[in-house]
């Protein structure tokens, strides 16, 4: 699952040496720079949701418990 969400994530980021996928047993944790942030989000968070249901589906292709995704913004300056 994080090779998968890397493939999809690390063609959106301006620096993607940043990238930081930490997995939980339910929950799954994105972190990404400061520059990036927005770009992951998308506008009215519409990239962010895209990412969120391909992890569902992909859960479900590969029979595996759901996951959540969310992403820990870095704090701003």
């Amino acid at each position: 699952m994080d090779e998968f969400l890397r493939f999809l994530i690390t063609p959106l980021l301006l620096q993607p040496s940043d990238l930081e996928i930490t997995v939980n047993q339910s929950s799954i944790f994105l972190k990404v720079s400061q520059v990036d942030t927005g770009r992951v989000i998308g506008k009215h968070g519409t990239v962010i949701n895209y990412l969120r249901t391909l992890l569902k589906t992909y859960c479900l292709l590969h029979n595996i418990p759901q996951a959540t995704l969310t992403l820990s913004a870095p704090p701003k300056n």
